[in-house]
């Protein structure tokens, strides 16, 4: 099997053997001009809140800087915190005081006894990650048909998510580097996945569908949303596979096992979205929607959502070719949904899930609707 660029280099860095050094100015990690990235990986929250907890002493000034700071905002927001809770959080840490229950939230205590092996993580980090980035620009690049992105990666010390994004803001995500545990295999392939994300977003404008659908049948948004969130949850997974890296990396390995019970289950996954999503449909107003998006995408659920989305990527790639995902980016993912339910019930794949008439008639309705709207819009699909 041919090795990616990215596996090769993050091969290297296991062994000890890399030799580059990343000449960045800010962090500021550009690709060359042949890729279709600029990425800015910019550590500067988790260098300062790694440098306030090791100090004994620190100042006001000094507080108000870490504060402003672009990551230390999109923590405190995606904490629903206040930067008071944070200030209070980050002084109790320093004076190695209890803290309360909204404190607590940003884990500074359990960050500061380990000082030592987080600031050489981010000391190995800087130096490799003009080379990771690269490598994963240069994976990607193929996939992007036009333009240019760029895209900010925030490193992150706090909170308790290893990933996260701001619908608002297509252009920046964050990452826990403390869930990282130092290992960087692991940190490389999950910016990965989530650039991958930022290509989805460009390459295909799904709001002004998804309202049409709205208007013409309130009942079809829950389905709709859920079903595109599938494909690109489930294709960043095969894009971003974790699998060639589970001997090397602790995190993914933990990853992998926590989800791996999916293939165990895998007539019962499809079952369960199959019926929920049928039971959005015919009961809107019963639906609880934040539910119902846990049990499908929540890491306490296993993330059935990604296994299944995962496995119907793979499928179809194995069945159309490789040029497949590349048609999928541009089309609606209700195509994508389409084309594995015709696949599953050709007798073509293994483990087939037998889909209802009736979930089938859902997606060919609404499938249906896209195209008019996309012809009525003089919308063009690959």
């Amino acid at each position: 099997m041919k090795k990616s660029g990215l596996f090769l280099l993050l091969c290297s860095l296991l062994l000890g053997c890399y030799k580059g050094y990343a000449h960045y100015t800010n962090d500021t990690i550009r690709s060359a001009g042949k890729f279709s990235f600029t990425v800015k990986f910019d550590l500067e929250n988790a260098r300062s809140t790694i440098a306030l907890l090791g100090s004994k002493h620190v100042s006001e000034k000094q507080l108000d800087g870490w504060l402003a700071s672009a990551g230390t905002r999109a923590l405190i927001s995606k904490l629903k915190s206040t930067p008071a809770i944070a200030r209070s959080a980050m002084i109790k840490a320093i004076e190695n005081k209890k803290a309360d229950a909204e404190e607590s939230k940003y884990q500074y205590a359990h960050i500061r006894q380990q000082l030592d092996s987080m600031r050489l993580f981010l000391d190995r980090l800087a130096m490799a990650a003009d080379s990771i980035t690269q490598a994963i620009c240069e994976e990607l690049r193929p996939f992007r048909s036009s333009g240019n992105d760029t895209v900010v990666l925030y490193g992150l010390m706090g909170g308790y998510s290893a990933g996260f994004a701001f619908t608002n803001n297509k252009s920046a995500f964050y990452m826990g580097l403390h869930f990282y545990k130092g290992d960087i295999t692991g940190v490389a392939v999950s910016a990965k996945h989530e650039l991958f994300h930022t290509i989805q977003s460009a390459e295909y404008q799904f709001e002004p569908v998804m309202e049409n659908l709205r208007q013409t049948d309130s009942a079809w948004e829950a389905p709709y949303y859920l079903l595109r969130h599938i494909f690109l949850e489930g294709s960043a997974e095969f894009v971003a596979d974790n699998e060639p890296y589970l001997k090397t990396s602790p995190y993914l390995r933990h990853e992998h096992e926590h989800s791996v019970v999916n293939a165990y289950r895998h007539e019962a996954v499809f079952y369960l979205i199959e019926h929920l999503l049928l039971d959005a449909f015919h009961q809107p107003s019963l639906m609880d929607f934040g539910q119902l998006y846990s049990i499908l995408f929540d890491w306490n659920w296993n993330n059935p959502a990604y296994y299944a989305g995962k496995h119907m990527m793979a499928e179809l790639v194995k069945e159309y070719g490789a040029g497949y995902l590349q048609k999928s980016l541009g089309r609606d993912a209700l195509y994508f949904i389409r084309d594995y339910i015709q696949l599953s019930g050709s007798g073509r794949v293994k483990e087939a899930y037998s889909f209802s008439a009736e979930f089938t008639q859902l997606v060919e309705t609404m499938l249906q609707q896209v195209e008019t709207y996309q012809r009525t819009a003089g919308t063009v699909t690959r």
